[in-house]
Parts: C-alpha cells; structure tokens; sequence
C-alpha cells in the first residue's frame, strides 16, 4: 500500500485506484510505484535529464511531457514494463486515465531523420495496434514538432485526459 500511495497525486486518485477494473490493477500499481522508477534501465546512462518527479528520462522532450503530466495531476510511469502478446515493451510513458481507468501509452518520436529509427518507429505502431493500442483512441506519439511549444503538450494532456 505504502508504494500505491506514494505515487498518487490525490486522494480522488486513490478513490479511482479502488474502483478500476480487475484488470488493470496490475499496470496501474506498476503505474502509481513512482519511486525507484529508474532501476533496471536499459542503458542507464543515457537517463540524464531529471524530471519535476525526481523521475531520469533520455530527452529534454521526454522531460517536457513528464513534467506537463506531473503538472496537470496524471499519473504516469516512464519506460514501465508492459506485456503485449506474450512481449515485454516499454513505451515511453503508460498512462492510467483517473476518470475512467483507460489506460494509454505515449510514444515520443524525436529521431525521425534516421532511416532505423524510423523503421523501428513504424513496426512499434503496427505492434501496438495488433494489442489493442489506436492513435487517438488509447496511443498518443508525438514528434519534435509537436512539442516545441509546450502548450502544445498541455493540449495534448488535455485531449485526453481532460474527462
């Protein structure tokens, strides 16, 4: 309990936590455990920017989102281990919604001039579609051009969050 509490921003959060499907307990519990969210990274040196949360992440970015995310109240965890298929990935940021229980993932793209990663980029939308995971319904990318402006993620956020 005490690593559940640790992560939510209020006690409305909590209230949300208890009424969520069965289901989805298990991401969100892994979602609200901010703490220690850095362990067992993949190359841990490239966490070099720290968040409002205390959270490391790979890109300014990726900063920006967590601390728009963290600003506005959204529970969130960064490169969380999430099983799909029998698969273990690790989106960017998997993001339980408060007022509903839905539960997104937010890929941030920021290296789309590079021929690999934009393979690599292309096969990890058509593998979260095959689990269920839908832009503008359940999967949020963004690029560097969307998020120059930082209201630009705060509309985002609001988009679908804002329920």
């Amino acid at each position: 309990m005490r690593s559940l509490l640790l992560g939510v921003q209020s006690f409305q959060g909590i209230l949300n936590c208890l009424l969520i499907p069965v289901k989805l307990l298990e991401v969100y519990l892994q979602i609200c455990r901010t703490p220690n969210q850095n362990e067992k990274k993949n190359h841990p040196e490239r966490l070099i920017y720290m968040t409002e949360t205390g959270i490391r992440v790979r890109s300014k970015s990726e900063l920006l989102i967590a601390n728009a995310l963290f600003q506005k109240g959204i529970p969130f965890s960064y490169e969380a281990v999430l099983a799909l298929g029998g698969k273990n990935r690790e989106p960017d940021f998997t993001i339980y919604r408060p007022s509903d229980g839905k539960l997104f993932i937010w890929e941030h793209f920021g290296l789309m001039d590079e021929n690999v990663y934009l393979q690599t980029t292309n096969e990890k939308i058509a593998f979260y579609a095959r689990y269920g995971f839908h832009p503008f319904k359940n999967l949020i990318f963004t690029y560097e051009e969307d998020i120059q402006n930082p209201a630009h993620i705060h509309a985002i956020i609001n988009m679908f969050f804002s329920r």
